[in-house]
Order: C-alpha cells, then structure tokens, then sequence
C-alpha cells in the first residue's frame, strides 16, 4: 500500500487539465478572492489616470473661382510663355493641398509654431519656471540616469544636452500625438486627430496648426510669384517681338492674379471642412478593457494559486494517511 502511494505520487503529472479542474472547483475561494483583488487593483489605477478625448478636425482643397487653363492657353504661344507659365501646373490647388499635407509634421512648421511662447509653456510646462519666468531642467528620474549611466559604460552616443524648448521638441509632440488621415480614395480630403487630457487646447492647437500651415505655404507662394513677376516685367521692357510680347503679359498678368489672390485673407492651401471637434468618449484609458484585462489576470493568478495549493492539500493528506502504516512497519 505504501509503495503503491509512492509510485502514483511520483508519476502524477504537476499539471494537467483535470487536475486544474479539480482544483479550481476545490479552491474557487482562491480564484474569487484574487479576481475581486485584482479588479479593485484596476478600479485604483482608474481613479488615477488621466483621461485623453480625441479631437478631430477636416481640412479640404480650397475652392477656385478661376479656371486653370492659363497653362495650356500660353503653351500654344511659345517657349518663352511656356517656361513662364511653369509654376502654373494644371491643378495648382490639388498641389498645393498635397504640399500642406505634407508640411504638417515639417521641421518649418515646427520652428514657426515654437516662437508661440503660450504654446510652449502649455505643452512644456514641466520646464517653466514660473517664478524666475525662464526655462529650466526639470529633475531626471533615477530610472533615466542609470540608463545614462549604462549608455556611458557601454560606450553608446551620449543622450543630447537639455536644452529650452524648441523646434525639435515640438516636432516630436507632433510626431507622437498629432494623426494625418489622408484616404487615397479622397485625396481632396485630410482629418487630423490629435489626442489630449486639455481638448480646449487641442481644438485650438489645431486651428493654430492650419493657419501656421497654410500661411507658410502662402508666403512661399508669394515670394515664388513676385519674382516671377519681377523677371516678366523685366522680359517685357526688352521684348519686341508682338507675339512673345502678347504671352509674357498674359504670363504676367497671371502671375500678378495669382500674387493678389494669395495675398487676400482666404485660404491660400487648404480651407476648413469640418472646424475641431472633441469626442465624448475617452480615448485612453478605456475602463472596460482595462477592468477586463484586470479580471484576467486575477483569474490567471487565482488558478495558478489554487492548482499550487491543492496540490500541497493533497500531498499533506497523503502524508498524513501513510503515518498509520510506516509506525505498523516500524
């Protein structure tokens, strides 16, 4: 009987699935108790966190009031009217709508923004002292100088300096938090998302974000056209031939429409579709994933600790019942 008792200890599998079935319906207390642990552990992480909401704003290709076809009109006249109408493409604004796409998360458009003072105190406040009003180091976090430390042994390129806040830092806010949804299907249609616990400032950050966009872009334009201008006014006094002289003024007069409708208040690149918006509902943290995710985890920990005490139950009940026999045998 006692040699019997040993060999089906000794070959009894650690785990399987009876023997955790027997253990869950056995130990269901463990497993409770480490559910409720765990899901109140989640509630507390809950209460701490800070709630994002995304905001969400459309931007669409702006309107054009005249025709485009001052490309083609002129490239029937000659080389000369050809070569000046080269900054007229057929879809100028389809172009410049692409260009301000791209130009949102631009280290230009980066620099521009950082000279916004309330901007940056806003996004970086943890560097603003704002008793002595300048910038400062905030304190590293040990976690972050002992990976200095190891980066420095291993010989790795040391982290960068601190320093105020500027282009760089911002770039790398929009990287992180700033969403461009361009769908290939509309290509005259951009959302941008961005994320944040302040929607006030995120709604108007976006809107900052347009304007210092297209107007960068508008700028660029202009003084793309005033030379333009410059060089046909130029061409012009020096031309005698009528046909030559017929296509750099309406190659001109061209440049000049287009200075002056830059030059306007509208929109220049891209024009409000859908102005900022903020969602009602979080986008981090999500209470049923997270509280889910906890109730997991307590079930996972509660098996396993109640496979482990079963097992040790079991074993101190055998233990218990081959006493008898080994005093008999003695």
């Amino acid at each position: 009987m006692s040699q019997l008792s040993e060999q089906e200890l000794s070959g009894e599998k650690w785990i399987d699935l009876r023997s955790l079935g027997v253990a869950l319906r056995r130990e269901w207390k463990i497993v409770t108790l480490c559910v409720v642990v765990a899901v109140a552990l989640g509630v507390l992480d809950l209460r701490s966190e800070i709630y994002t909401y995304p905001v969400q704003m459309q931007l669409t290709t702006v309107q054009s009031n005249s025709d485009d076809t001052a490309g083609s009109r002129l490239s029937s006249l000659s080389g000369l009217a050809a070569l000046a109408s080269a900054a007229l493409p057929p879809n100028q604004n389809a172009l410049q709508f692409r260009l301000f796409v791209d130009s949102l998360r631009s280290r230009d458009i980066a620099d521009e923004l950082a000279k916004n003072q309330g901007l940056m105190k806003t996004l970086f406040g943890d560097e603003w002292d704002q008793a002595t009003q300048s910038w400062r180091e905030p304190p590293l976090p040990a976690y972050l100088q002992t990976w200095s430390s190891v980066r420095s042994f291993l010989g790795l390129a040391p982290t960068r300096p601190w320093h105020p806040p500027d282009g760089s830092n911002l770039l790398n806010y929009l990287n992180r938090n700033l969403e461009v949804d361009l769908d290939p299907r509309k290509p005259y249609l951009v959302k941008l998302i961005l994320v944040s616990a302040n929607t006030q400032f995120a709604i108007d950050f976006l809107s900052l974000l347009d304007r210092t966009a297209d107007d960068h872009l508008r700028q660029k334009a202009l003084l793309r056209a005033r030379a333009y201008v410059d060089y046909l006014s130029n061409q012009l006094s020096k031309v005698t031939i009528a046909e030559h002289r017929e296509a750099i003024t309406q190659a001109l007069s061209e440049q000049e429409k287009f200075a002056m409708v830059a030059s306007s208040g509208a929109p220049f690149a891209a024009e409000v579709f859908e102005k900022p918006w903020a969602s009602t509902l979080p986008a981090a943290p999500v209470p049923r994933q997270i509280l889910a995710l906890a109730a997991f985890i307590g079930a996972a920990v509660g098996s396993v600790v109640a496979l482990v005490v079963n097992r040790f139950r079991r074993s101190a009940r055998r233990r218990k019942a081959r006493e008898p026999a080994l005093a008999l045998a003695e």
